[in-house]
């Protein structure tokens, strides 16, 4: 059964609703079918997705990997055989402009408890090539803690492997805090907000800071973490008093395929190639195998590696 963004689908390869990543603050989600079931892939063929994807990409890595591939796919005249699947594509022609703004990556700064305070950032933003990881989110507290009213700052991922990190810090001057698993640090201001605007926006060449201001509040706040209630303050963090609490989101572009990883494809070696292709020159594979093995263009390989990837995971969708 056909399917709409069929192609796209079976590249990416993952459930709807990881798909589906708008519910973490960022734009740019492409249509998944709501019944698409993620395909069970022969060791070789996922071998060769797991180099593209990483080990366990989220939902947002697969979108924009998928994006960056298929927009070859599109600009050429192998395009037909993305339409031979289904002709219902939704994201094809991209609107350039528009695209421009969503593949800028983003940090967004939510505070939800205390007076008004900024939170800056600094550092670089980057994608987990190896586990295929783009977006992280963080809880960023800071309070007195319970054994000698000094002051700490507590971070918490809230994602796996919810790394947890408190820091005793002087005050109101506190220092620059690391946020776990990136390169990224953040600075809470020394001096307070006196007029509080609802989003305060930054733009860089490559960043977009989006700090957040108006949903402040006071006391404690529960977070919904893999559908269970948790404390935004666990206790190991010691905070006997809580002067404010951010929410810190950061969108990640992986860097591409074609100047990072065709290097450690061609590494696969023939066993994985011969899955993928086949042993015998049968067609559509035979001209997926010639674009990756043997075109001079570095697009036009990674086409034929795409396609053969897509056609792949279908034949296991029907067979499966």
């Amino acid at each position: 059964m056909n399917m709409i963004n069929h192609a796209r689908t079976l590249l990416m390869n993952i459930h709807p609703k990881r798909a589906n990543y708008a519910d973490t603050g960022f734009t740019g989600y492409e249509y998944v079918p709501a019944d698409f079931i993620p395909v069970r892939l022969p060791a070789a063929v996922n071998t060769v997705r797991n180099v593209i994807f990483g080990s366990n990409p989220d939902g947002l890595f697969c979108g924009l990997r998928a994006q960056e591939l298929l927009s070859y796919v599109h600009e050429t005249e192998f395009a037909d055989y993305v339409y031979a699947l289904d002709k219902r594509v939704t994201y094809w022609p991209a609107m350039k402009e528009p695209r421009q703004i969503l593949d800028k990556q983003k940090i967004i700064v939510s505070q939800l408890i205390g007076e008004a305070r900024r939170l800056t950032s600094t550092g670089v933003l980057s994608a987990s090539l190896a586990s295929g990881v783009a977006f992280r989110s963080y809880s960023v507290v800071l309070g007195q803690q319970t054994e000698d009213d000094s002051f700490a700052v507590h971070v918490k991922m809230l994602e796996p492997p919810y790394t947890a990190v408190t820091t005793t810090v002087p005050f109101p001057n506190i220092p620059p805090i690391s946020l776990p698993q990136s390169a990224v640090t953040v600075k809470i201001a020394e001096n307070t907000l006196r007029a509080i605007p609802q989003y305060l926006l930054t733009e860089t060449e490559n960043n977009i800071l989006i700090e957040h201001f108006d949903e402040l509040t006071s006391g404690s706040l529960l977070l919904e973490t893999n559908g269970m209630p948790q404390s935004a303050f666990s206790a190991e963090s010691n905070l006997s008093t809580i002067i404010a609490r951010w929410q810190v989101s950061t969108r990640a572009k992986p860097a591409p395929v074609i100047t990072t990883l065709i290097p450690t494809l061609e590494m696969l070696g023939e066993p994985i190639f011969l899955e993928l292709f086949g042993v015998k020159q049968k067609e559509p594979y035979a001209t997926f195998k010639n674009l990756w093995f043997d075109h001079p263009n570095a697009v036009y390989r990674l086409i034929g590696l795409t396609l053969a990837l897509i056609y792949r995971t279908e034949e296991a969708r029907k067979h499966g």
